[in-house]
């Protein structure tokens, strides 16, 4: 998801306004999970964007870009701030 995120802004200039957007720029079709992304929730977020993948009845993981910076989170979803994680390979 990211990615097709990142072919569409290089090649429009622009982050896309809403998930429809992003399917003609995906390497392959989602598999059968909900949603038009594979579960994956698109927004458009000021300048850049938030990808979310809920993890069950509350929590999710988030994937915040932008030009500048970009960084993976978790949201516990039960009130508390989300997370920044670390992804080291």
């Amino acid at each position: 998801m990211v990615k097709a995120v990142q072919r569409y802004e290089t090649l429009r200039g622009h982050y896309p306004k809403e998930e429809a957007d992003l399917i003609t720029f995906m390497s392959s079709t989602p598999a059968s999970r909900e949603g038009i992304l594979g579960g994956w929730h698109y927004v458009k977020d000021g300048m850049g964007f938030r990808l979310n993948l809920s993890l069950g009845w509350d929590p999710s993981l988030i994937y915040v870009g932008s030009k500048s910076s970009a960084h993976w989170a978790f949201d516990p979803g039960d009130g508390t701030p989300e997370k920044v994680i670390i992804l080291t390979p």
